[in-house]
This record gives structure tokens, sequence and C-alpha cells, in this order.
């Protein structure tokens, strides 16, 4: 191979990875700016979040090979996955859910929480994938943004 062959392979590899990680800049990018207030919206139209708890959880976090939108709260997997039947589920939890939806607290909160907590263990709870109804819409901006990015450094703009 000539000097000048081996020196091109060179720019080559170099470009190669640097539009790699101009590309994964994008997705975090598109992630954050497009998908949690996708994720934020969808789970307030499916009336999912009584509190805000779950509805101000949303992040984009690092993953091996690039970036995942993810909740963050402590009760993200069981509203995405469910919960199968079989132990109660806290009632401190539940009580404060059936104070803001419900507006019952004091000993009335307390037997509607039972109560629930009660129809939890005996039946289960069914999951409800949020990003399920984003994905498409989601994938398709990631997909244009990726695209902007790497336009924008091939034309020299981000340098």
């Amino acid at each position: 191979m000539s000097h000048a062959t081996a020196d091109f392979v060179q720019k080559i590899r170099r470009m190669k990875a640097d539009l790699g990680r101009v590309a994964l800049g994008a997705v975090k990018t598109a992630l954050t700016r497009s998908g949690i207030p996708m994720a934020r919206a969808e789970t307030l139209r499916r009336e999912i979040v009584a509190t805000s708890k779950f509805l101000n959880a949303w992040a984009v976090e690092p993953r091996p090979g690039g970036y995942a939108l993810t909740n963050l709260s402590p009760e993200a997997g069981f509203i995405r996955w469910g919960r199968r039947p079989g132990r109660m589920p806290p009632i401190r939890a539940i009580m404060a859910w059936v104070a803001i939806k419900f507006g019952k607290a004091g000993p009335e909160g307390r037997s509607a929480a039972w109560a629930i907590a009660k129809k939890i263990a005996e039946r289960g709870l069914r999951g409800r994938d949020v990003l399920r109804g984003i994905r498409p819409r989601l994938r398709q901006q990631v997909k244009l943004e990726v695209l902007r990015a790497v336009h924008r450094r091939l034309e020299g703009k981000n340098q």
C-alpha cells in the first residue's frame, strides 16, 4: 500500500469515528429535546400519573452503544411491566395516590388504599408501557436529528 493510500485510509477511519461521535451526540440531543417532552405528554394523556414523581422522572441515560429514554422513579417498573398477584403493595404509597386522585385522607383514605392494595394482591396490576405509543414518532425525530448533525459536520459547520 502506498503512503498516499495509507494516509487516505487513516483519514477515512478518523472521519468514521468522528461521525459516530456526532451521531451519538445527536441521539442524546433528540431524546432530550423531543423524547422527554413526548414521554411526559403521553404520561399525562394516558392519565397514568397522580403525582408529579413519575412525570418528572423521565431522563436520558447512557447505555452501552448509545442512550436510552427511561423513567427513574421507583414505580416505573410496576407501571411499565405491571405486577403479578401475590403480596400486597405498600399501603402508604397507595394512600398518597388515593388522597390526590380521590381527595380521601385519614381513615377513609386508609380504608380505600387497603381495598385497592388487596385487589392488586389478588389480581395483580396490568402494565402500561408509556413509550409504546411514542416510539415511531421518537424514532423519526432521532433519525432527523442524526441526519442534521452528520450533514452539519460534513459541511464543516461543527468543527
